[in-house]
């Protein structure tokens, strides 16, 4: 399956999960990659694409508490590569429980960017399957 993708699309009917509490981004598709060792699940909606935090700090094997005030290089660092910060509810119809926290895909690079910069060899090297991957 090296290199493969797979992709799924769900309806866009509400369903028993349309009321909730809180915002929540509806996820209408995602894609599976297998790159190398490194297993990556792209969630998309209509207002762009997301990676869970379990699955984005996963590939890295690493956490960055980003709760806690960021140092002021890190900050400078991720503020040059358009680091929102931003994290979402997506409702993903496939997923048990189907509620995940996510980011942008955009700043999962910039966090593995930052981890690859720090030493992190699985941050590097899912960068470099990345790339390789990456039509030019």
């Amino acid at each position: 399956m090296e290199g493969k993708s797979i992709v799924t699309h769900f309806d866009t009917h509400p369903n028993e999960w349309g009321n909730l509490p809180f915002e929540y981004e509806r996820i209408s598709e995602v894609t599976e990659h297998k790159l190398g060792e490194f297993h990556l699940k792209i969630l998309k909606s209509k207002n762009g694409s997301f990676i869970s935090e379990d699955i984005g700090f996963s590939l890295s094997n690493f956490a960055v508490d980003l709760r806690e005030p960021l140092g002021q290089r890190k900050r400078s660092f991720l503020k040059s590569r358009k680091f929102s910060g931003e994290l979402k509810y997506c409702f993903v119809p496939s997923e048990i429980p189907p509620i995940v926290l996510a980011r942008p895909v955009h700043d999962w690079f910039a966090l593995w960017e930052y981890l690859a910069s720090k030493g992190n060899h699985r941050a590097l090297s899912l960068l470099r399957h990345l790339a390789e991957r990456s039509p030019l």
